[in-house]
């Protein structure tokens, strides 16, 4: 049943993951002005998670932050610009003669096309947040010691779960079960060779709680932001996108 459930439910979020790309992380007033970055404000949640960080471990951090935001504002703002590009560009010529009656058949196929076009642009640009996120979360792993790793990293997952989760109200028996599997992915995470497959066990994390531990009724709340036919690393929602960062 719950299969069949998820996958008639399964969509391409792609409108979302952009929006997500920050909203989540909040902009916390005591840390982050209105205009801070994904990666900046992963940056300042590490100084609160990790008061052990050493001014020699800040530095580098914070010049990844400022880097991968400078990527990233870039990235953001050349899709923009294609989509309006994409929006504006009139139609090819070759409609002039068409019967009032089939205007309405040529519109929408005008703008299924337009569609088309906009959602390859966004693919292309969410590969490209995605390459910029994981060289900003290779860095991290590569300035932190591997308690400091550790830690962070199962800030990071709770934090997604909790955020990823929040409709279904899982019980208290279901909160030990997920606590448990946030645990043991988390030290796959810290062993994982590189940040895409870091990635990969996050989104793998989300599917096991949706699979293994929610109910239909649970699963059926969260399914506007679940697809389990999604690739696992686009469903854990890329490394600067989950709440914890």
């Amino acid at each position: 049943m719950r299969h069949v459930l998820l996958s008639s439910f399964a969509v391409v979020l792609l409108a979302g993951a952009a929006v997500a790309q920050t909203a989540p992380l909040g902009r916390p007033p005591e840390v982050a002005g209105p205009r801070t970055g994904a990666a900046t404000l992963s940056y300042l949640r590490m100084i609160k998670v990790l008061p052990d960080l050493t001014a020699a471990q800040k530095e580098p951090l914070k010049q990844a932050a400022d880097a991968a935001d400078a990527e990233l504002f870039v990235q953001s703002q050349a899709l923009m610009q294609k989509i309006q590009k994409i929006q504006t560009t009139p139609p090819a010529a070759g409609n002039e003669d068409v019967e009032p009656e089939d205007m309405q058949k040529v519109m929408m196929e005008r703008h299924a096309a337009r569609q088309k076009v906009m959602e390859t642009e966004f693919k292309a640009f969410m590969v490209e947040q995605t390459r910029t996120q994981g060289e900003y979360d290779a860095k991290v792993a590569a300035t932190l010691t591997p308690a400091q790793r550790l830690t962070w990293e199962s800030y990071k997952l709770e934090r997604q779960v909790d955020g990823l989760l929040a409709a279904a109200a899982p019980t208290e028996e279901q909160k030990v079960k997920i606590a448990g599997l946030v645990k043991e992915a988390t030290q796959a995470i810290v062993a994982a060779p590189d940040a895409a497959a870091a990635n990969v066990l996050r989104g793998q994390t989300v599917k096991k709680i949706m699979l293994q531990v929610f109910s239909d009724e649970q699963a059926a709340k969260y399914l506007p932001a679940f697809n389990p036919a999604q690739d696992d690393a686009v469903q854990s929602g890329g490394a600067l996108r989950g709440p914890g960062k």
